[in-house]
């Protein structure tokens, strides 16, 4: 009889003993959204790409309306060539914070890259609608024109490009100016301006004078018309 009570008991302490690690496991993990949208974004520069999808997903799961949570999300899923998913992100975004102006950009590049180039065109007009001296903006716009064959529509954009080329992400590149004229020096190539197109590439080469593309797109218009 004692040695079943002295069981019971024993048992008891088992049980008791478990009871306390589950408790003091969930304290130790009962962290605010916020503090898991943080982690997140230290695991995303630390380029911990899946472990910072799961910090975000735990910030949604305890606020389905925190639209940082789904922007940081996007930009990973991005990072990882989740193309589709990164679009669904943002659109939730845009609907949950429209303030967040990034988000226009990275939803028109996000259908760009899904092939999707029609509504992406659409979706860079919006976002400069949201952003008009961002310069990234318009060199992805120019970018998809040129790849569209709408050659006029090219230059004018590329210009604002050039002219805010102080508000960009993409600036810290070497070849991001010089990329930019030599965009526009092919727009104005097929249009068969050509002195015009010249002088963009020569533009290119002054701004990266080691930017082997630009001195073959100069020379082999040179060439061609000549």
């Amino acid at each position: 009889m004692e040695s079943t009570t002295n069981t019971k008991n024993f048992n008891k302490l088992i049980i008791t003993f478990i009871l306390l690690l589950v408790s003091s496991h969930a304290y130790a993990d009962n962290k605010t959204g916020k503090e898991y949208l943080s982690l997140g974004i230290e695991s995303a520069e630390s380029e911990k790409n899946n472990e910072a999808i799961e910090l975000f997903n735990k910030t949604i799961s305890l606020d389905e309306t925190d639209a940082y949570a789904y922007y940081n999300k996007g930009r990973i899923l991005d990072r990882l060539g989740r193309f589709q998913e990164a679009l669904d992100c943002f659109d939730i975004v845009i609907k949950l914070n429209p303030a967040i102006l990034q988000a226009y950009e990275f939803r028109a590049a996000m259908l760009d890259k899904l092939g999707k180039k029609e509504e992406a065109l659409e979706a860079y007009n919006l976002a400069i609608q949201q952003i008009s001296n961002n310069s990234d903006l318009y060199y992805l716009k120019g970018s998809l024109l040129l790849e569209l064959q709408h050659f006029q529509e090219v230059i004018p954009v590329i210009d604002l490009a050039i002219k805010y080329e102080n508000n960009s992400r993409l600036a810290n590149s070497n070849n991001f100016i010089s990329n930019l004229y030599i965009i526009k020096g092919v727009a104005l190539s097929k249009l068969e301006r050509v002195q015009e197109s010249i002088n963009a590439y020569g533009l290119a080469i002054k701004h990266n004078p080691s930017f082997a593309l630009a001195y073959y797109k100069k020379k082999k218009l040179k060439k061609r018309f000549t």
